[in-house]
């Protein structure tokens, strides 16, 4: 399972959280083989042994994950946790979580990987380790539809809404540092105090606020402000030091690709005919 060990070569803007649209990237990966090692401590025997793999989601971040009319888990990370259920040939628990307790339930052993739109950093990697990159999206702003707003640049002097643990706190404060950044426990919460006119806009990233404008509530009231503004690379979460359980999870990351798998799964959550439309820029190039 563990032939193979995956080296990271070159991702575009890939550790920072530039405050500019950047060109498209590109992942490149080679594989060479590897001896397979065993430790009985390591968190991949550990799944193994179990035959369990716990994995942390978004309770609600639409089309990365959501509750469908069947009561299920559907979306775009619920596929990649599925193709690691898979690879590791075991079966598979969804555990939903807040933003702010992705690092947290991972530490305190609550799940052995989280896949919730998170996005790779510097900082994060001093508490967690990170998988290749799976997506990439990129930071936004939501706003009143009947109010002008010419982007972040439009936000001196105002408040913005975030969801706390998360990245669009500090991107924020870096592209518009005159403005006033306001955590919230939810997006909800935050939505509502924009509704209400506490806030003059909330930012996350791109493809979340677009399933935002979807729902029923909001539909009529709200749409994105200007464009993306940062490059978020999504990785898998995990435990630090866990090389055996980081070499499986990236493996299974180039199948998925290489397989045809995420293209598929690009195209039923992010293709022409769905809300969430977009031109995929994200690309990983494998060599042999």
């Amino acid at each position: 399972m563990l032939g193979r060990l995956l080296l990271l070569l070159s991702l575009c803007a890939f550790w920072s959280c530039s405050t500019h649209r950047l060109d498209p990237d590109r992942l490149v990966v080679y594989e060479t083989p590897v001896q397979k090692v065993v430790s009985v401590d390591s968190d991949l025997d550990a799944i193994v042994k179990h035959g369990l793999l716990k994995v942390g989601i978004k309770k609600h971040a639409p089309p990365f994950s959501e509750l469908n009319s069947d009561g299920k888990y559907v979306g775009f990370d619920i596929e990649i946790a599925k193709a690691l259920a898979s690879f590791l040939e075991v079966p598979l628990e969804l555990v939903p979580i807040e933003s702010k307790d992705r690092i947290p339930f991972l530490q305190n052993g609550s799940v052995d990987v989280v896949v919730a739109t998170m996005t790779i950093t510097r900082l994060r990697e001093e508490e967690v380790d990170f998988s290749i990159p799976y997506f990439q999206d990129g930071q936004a702003l939501l706003g009143l539809k009947a109010t002008e707003l010419d982007g972040y640049r439009g936000l001196k002097g105002k408040k913005v809404g975030v969801v706390e643990g998360t990245t669009s706190q500090s991107n924020m404060n870096q592209v518009q540092p005159n403005c006033e950044v306001v955590p919230y426990k939810s997006a909800d919460v935050a939505l509502s105090d924009l509704l209400e006119g506490k806030i003059a806009a909330f930012t996350s990233d791109a493809m979340m606020l677009v399933g935002l404008t979807l729902e029923g509530k909001y539909k009529d009231q709200l749409e994105i402000k200007g464009d993306k503004f940062t490059v978020e690379p999504y990785g898998v979460a995990l435990r630090q030091n866990q090389s055996k359980l980081r070499d499986a999870v990236n493996e299974a990351i180039m199948d998925f690709w290489k397989t045809g798998s995420w293209s598929h799964r690009f195209e039923r959550y992010f293709g022409k005919d769905t809300p969430y439309h977009s031109k995929n820029y994200f690309s990983i190039d494998v060599i042999e």
